[in-house]
């Protein structure tokens, strides 16, 4: 009798994993009356396999990413208030829901954040004046790679996004760094000659930053600001460095290059000065 209890709890949780792919259940469908007798017989078909030692079926899982960028007009500055209309083009999605949010809005500065799933979409930027100001592809891979942007209008551009994992559970998120940029990279210094590299900041506010590989014999970078100093001690040829910058929301990257030379000479002079010399007589 067990047994087929066992038997009948597996079909019935491959009946109820083939209704919630179909419906696209998701949390926001609670209200629906067909999704809440979906979540319920969830739950009492779950605490029924729990008592008959059967393991869970879980469904296809999907990888749901939160995406930040800064928006800017033609000249760099930023676009505030700008409405990003998205629709998905291809998805990772497996039960047929290509996108979380449909629209959201940039702050002040430009910022946006917008929640996807893994996939490409296209977003429609229009600025606070309802102007269309063309449109962008944005492609997530994963909740941790650096989401891949492609402009498909020349009138703004997307700066610093950053992916970071989503969840339904997760209420509150803390703005991650976006750019950390060293304008005048690459750099060329010398031994003996103090140094200071500054990066330009934009994003949430740092809580930690790390160099890689370590920065040449005599300089240091700031764990707070990401502001390279110091004074070189050691010849080093060009080399590529990578810096991060990160909080709890999340990280992103800048790269540089570093040369090191030799010292540069800084005085020239000559002893038994002034020299008196004979025509055709050896020095």
């Amino acid at each position: 009798m067990r047994q087929f209890l066992k038997l009948g709890i597996l079909f019935l949780q491959m009946l109820l994993l083939s209704s919630c792919m179909q419906t696209e259940l998701t949390l926001a469908d609670i209200g629906n009356p067909s999704s809440s007798l979906l979540l319920l017989l969830s739950q009492m078909i779950r605490a029924s396999a729990n008592r008959l030692g059967v393991a869970p079926l879980v469904g296809p899982t999907e990888a749901n990413a939160r995406v930040y960028g800064i928006v800017r007009d033609s000249f760099g500055n930023p676009l505030p208030n700008a409405r990003l209309d998205i629709t998905p083009i291809a998805t990772n999605s497996m039960l047929g829901r290509a996108i979380i949010q449909s629209s959201t809005v940039t702050d002040s500065q430009g910022i946006f954040s917008v929640n996807l799933r893994t996939g490409t979409f296209r977003v429609n930027v229009n600025s606070q004046s309802g102007q269309d100001m063309g449109v962008f592809r944005v492609s997530v891979n994963s909740t941790t790679d650096k989401p891949q942007i492609s402009l498909e209008s020349s009138s703004f551009t997307v700066v610093g996004t950053v992916a970071v994992p989503y969840t339904d559970s997760i209420i509150s998120y803390v703005l991650p760094p976006l750019v950390v940029a060293y304008a005048n990279s690459p750099y060329t210094w010398s031994i003996g000659s103090p140094v200071l590299g500054v990066p330009t900041l934009e994003g949430g506010i740092i809580a930690g930053c790390t160099v890689s590989p370590a920065l040449p014999s005599g300089l240091i970078l700031n764990t707070k600001t990401c502001a390279i100093s110091g004074t070189p001690s050691a010849i080093k040829s060009q080399a590529s460095y990578t810096i991060m910058a990160s909080n709890v929301g999340g990280s992103t990257y800048a790269y540089i290059l570093i040369t090191v030379n030799d010292e540069a000479t800084k005085s020239l002079s000559y002893s038994n000065v002034p020299i008196n010399l004979t025509s055709k007589l050896p020095i």
